[in-house]
């Protein structure tokens, strides 16, 4: 019998596993284990090879085998959601399978970026958090409500959905739950880093946690970074060994008052999730998080009393960043048959022992050792994926033990000595796992989500440099060329709509973010959006920049983008379309630019942070400090999703003495803010809708009403009345009045409402929604809109008619009109439509409705060859169709 042909090596893999019997700690060899070994031992041997404190390698012959499952045949690691030209978010890793998926960080805007560049979230296995701040975790929401869209399956189990991260993560998915329809949507929460009291845990030095991912693809496991004291922190960054290692080792003073929630822990993830079935923790991960006494939080949610009260916590702001170290399993080696034969193995059940992992004896009386029948094992890559925010985090990044043994075989030091080899060939077993294993551990790619400042450290440059030369980093923080737009359809629309109207459609602003490719250290790749690095098959390892987008390219600016125009009132469309995010609309959101005297919000969808920077670009900070309130008109996610990002954003603008923001809101939104805050500084106070009303009183609490009106005598406005109308529960709209006499009201989402055009009663502009079109012969969706609370185009317009507006913009469209809405007869001499990033002037309003008629031949000429399903409906509610007689 000849030996098998290398292209018969899978088939005859799945033979040799149907001819043994099933176990479900299963292993295959990788040429060199002198025992069978479970899964679990070899995920416990890498990861106290990680954490191991000598350089040289122990040697454990009941552990240290190769993960055990399908061999997949197509693996890589993509970065999504990558924009260089705001900066306004924290990029995503993907780490692809063919049956599985893994994302990294969910950063605000990233529902809409998937859907711009068909990402699908659909078979996403588990999001994994390297920090549970906005920046991080503000897209989390988005994802949420794309994946509880997802039918239940055959059986009709929910969907699930992982998610993994540092101390927090419960918290913030609890205050998601406020908002979010879970009916078919599991979480299943697995935290770390809250852990022993003593604050003297492994992870505090950077060592490896235990896995939270663990299967027969691949290993997860974080690695804790802690960001240094405010009394270590200079202008110099100092590379010695973070607080928490030198206070367990004497090295440094004890603190007084030390803060538990500072101090990272090494207990096992702890894990939560809904309805109490299923696998939280992905394998081993999962059953030690539900065990163990040494797994403790500070913390429960149910301890969070504050949040009945809508009052910020007294928690310190989190202070851990993780990284995640990916461990693909080894691809073992082929069996040789003829080389058993040679050495006097009879075929049958002794073949079966030596591919297991078993040394047997054979008829010449010798034992024959696994290793001297097989090819070598191909090692599974490792994927690294670093997250650096400040510098800070540096001290504890440079002295972690588990990153450091990912560098190179060479940082390991010389493995044991396994003694002089016996008729056995054991000690050369020993060095032979010793090579693999180290060749394992070596990463292959470094994904740094670090941002430009701490790139450009040298100190960081220097640790960088430690690992090897084959390793392939992507720097995400690596701009050039003026910087990537990470919504680059809506950027091209933009450019497109300037040369129609520059007043109306001003160019996205870029906010100067990224670090220029010409400063990349030796051999480091700067990120781009879909940028990939190929894991397996092997042919096709290392970078793949195919489907990298190309850059925008605007021509030069117009010479006079906008005359002169009064400085009273310029209203800004931050986004124009309903429910979802898509290519071409962000979700709604609506800023009042009262220039000197500021500005004020109205509603404040995910994105809402990013779409202002590309309108001011690095002005940004200067519009978040002259912010006066912020309204929001109900609780549905798609109108607040984006407002803990910007009062986070502008804490970090105007420093840690920020004065507190008026938000006005419905009253569910005070648990969300007040969930928020115990994660970051967001400085704001929360005032009911309801207490804004006409002739509505604040009770005892006059410092509510103060703050009310102190906001809206900074913003220079008359007055500021909420106004309930028809939609969910808790839903209003608003009409503000200026002290020069024009009025502005908003409809919110809502039914045509009395309450509304009465409180409208002759506004100089009324913006209201108009989320589905009128009823045509193909299709009639006056069921849906009342079904939904939602108005149509005419029944908008007639609102504005009994109002008797001055102006109308209609917006919050249907997101089944990607570009622009239905435009019929009911449209009048008053009336015109809103885009994102709209700006409209009081002293525009006489033209706006001049603009509607070369806006539709403008996407007729640009539009007429697209692809046939962007102009299908993509929402799931199909209008009724018109009755039809039949005829025989």
């Amino acid at each position: 019998m000849n030996p098998p042909a290398p292209s018969r090596r899978a088939s005859l893999k799945r033979k040799a596993v149907a001819e043994e019997p099933h176990t479900d700690a299963q292993s295959l060899d990788v040429g060199a284990a002198a025992s069978k070994r479970t899964r679990r031992e070899a995920c416990e041997r890498v990861w106290g090879w990680l954490n191991s404190a000598s350089p040289a390698h122990s040697r454990d012959d009941s552990a240290g085998a190769a993960l055990e499952g399908p061999v997949n045949t197509t693996s890589y690691v993509q970065v999504l959601g990558l924009g260089t030209d705001t900066g306004d978010t924290t990029p995503s890793v993907l780490l692809f399978f063919d049956q599985e998926r893994y994302l990294f960080n969910a950063g605000e805007g990233f529902q809409r970026y998937a859907n711009e560049h068909g990402v699908k979230l659909n078979r996403l296995s588990g999001v994994l958090m390297t920090r549970v701040s906005t920046d991080a975790s503000g897209g989390l929401p988005g994802v949420c409500l794309t994946l509880s869209d997802l039918p239940p399956g055959r059986n009709g189990e929910l969907t699930p959905l992982r998610l993994y991260g540092p101390w927090g993560l419960d918290v913030l998915v609890s205050a998601l739950r406020t908002f979010l329809n879970t009916h078919f949507l599991r979480f299943a929460v697995s935290e770390f880093g809250g852990g022993n009291a003593d604050g003297c845990g492994a992870a505090a030095g950077g060592a490896a946690l235990p896995p939270v991912v663990q299967n027969e693809l691949v290993t997860i496991m974080p690695v804790l970074l802690e960001a240094a004291s405010s009394s270590q922190e200079d202008n110099s960054v100092s590379v010695a060994e973070p607080a928490a290692k030198r206070a367990c080792t004497g090295a440094a003073k004890a603190d007084p008052n030390p803060d538990p929630s500072a101090v990272a822990s090494a207990a096992p993830p702890r894990t939560t999730q809904d309805g109490g079935n299923g696998d939280a923790g992905g394998g081993a991960a999962g059953a030690a998080a539900n065990g163990g006494s040494g797994s403790r939080r500070q913390a429960s949610y149910a301890d969070f009393v504050w949040l009945e009260e809508g009052v910020p916590p007294p928690l310190a702001p989190q202070r851990a960043a993780a990284c995640y170290v990916c461990q693909l399993a080894a691809i073992p080696g082929r069996f040789l048959p003829e080389r058993a034969k040679a050495l006097g193995v009879p075929y049958g059940r002794e073949f079966g022992r030596l591919k297991g992992g078993e040394a047997v004896q054979g008829t010449r009386g010798r034992m024959v050792h696994p290793h001297e029948v097989m090819e070598p094992s191909l090692a599974g890559p490792v994927v690294v994926v670093v997250d650096c925010p400040t510098a800070a985090y540096l001290p504890s990044l440079v002295a972690s033990p588990a990153l450091a043994r990912c560098m190179s075989m060479g940082s390991r030091g010389a493995p044991d000595d396994g003694g002089a080899p016996g008729a056995d060939g054991c000690g050369e077993e020993a060095r032979r796992r010793e090579a693999d294993e180290g060749a394992a551990c070596t990463a292959a790619c470094v994904v740094h989500l670090a941002p430009a400042e701490v790139v450009a450290l040298p100190e960081y440059r220097a640790w960088m440099a430690r690992f090897s030369a084959a390793t392939t980093h992507i720097v995400a923080a690596a701009g050039g060329g003026g910087g990537q737009a990470v919504m680059l359809a809506s950027a091209v629309l933009q450019a497109r709509l300037n040369v129609l109207g520059p007043g109306f459609f001003p160019l996205h602003q870029l906010a100067g973010a990224g670090l220029p490719v010409a400063e990349l250290p030796p051999g480091a790749a700067p990120g781009r959006n879909l940028l990939k690095y190929g894991l397996r098959p092997a042919a096709r390892a290392g970078l793949d920049a195919r489907q990298v987008p190309a850059c925008l390219n605007v021509a030069a600016t117009q010479s006079e983008l906008r005359a002169d125009l009064p400085a009273v009132l310029e209203v800004l469309f931050l986004g124009t379309g309903a429910s979802i995010p898509s290519k071409y609309r962000n979700v709604t959101g609506i800023y009042l630019h009262r220039f000197a005297a500021g500005g004020l919000l109205l509603d404040c969808g995910e994105g809402t942070y990013g779409q202002l920077i590309r309108r001011y670009g690095t002005a940004v900070g200067a519009v978040l400090a002259g912010l006066r309130l912020i309204w929001i008109s109900h609780i549905h996610a798609d109108h607040h999703a984006g407002l803990a990002r910007v009062l986070a954003a502008r804490c970090r603008v105007m420093g840690p003495e920020a004065p507190p923001l008026l938000v006005v809101g419905p009253r569910p939104l005070r648990r969300v803010l007040a969930a928020q805050a115990a994660l970051e500084p967001l400085a704001f106070t929360f005032v009911d809708c309801s207490h804004t009303e006409a002739g509505s009183t604040f009770g005892r609490d006059e410092s509510l009403a103060a703050a009310v009106a102190d906001a809206a005598a900074a913003a220079g406005l008359a007055s500021l009345v909420s106004v309930r109308v028809v939609h969910c529960a808790h839903a209003f709209g608003v009409v503000v009045t200026g002290k020069a006499g024009w009025k502005l009201a908003f409809s919110g989402d809502t039914r045509p409402c009395d309450a509304l055009a009465e409180a409208a009663a002759d506004a100089t502009l009324l913006i209201h929604e108009a989320t589905f079109e009128d009823p045509t012969p193909e299709a009639d969706w006056r069921e849906v809109a009342l079904t939904k609370r939602h108005s149509m185009t005419g029944e908008a317009i007639e609102v504005g008619q009994r109002a008797r507006a001055y102006r109308t913009i209609l917006t919050h469209f249907s997101q089944r009109y990607p570009k622009i809405p239905a435009i019929g007869a009911s449209f009048t001499a008053s009336t015109c439509i809103a885009f994102d990033l709209l700006s409209v002037n009081l002293a525009d309003l006489p033209m706006l409705p001049a603009l509607v008629p070369p806006v539709q031949l403008l996407f007729q000429a640009k539009y007429k060859g697209e692809a046939a399903e962007e102009r299908e409906p993509i929402l799931k509610t199909k209008p009724q169709k018109p009755a039809r007689t039949a005829s025989m």
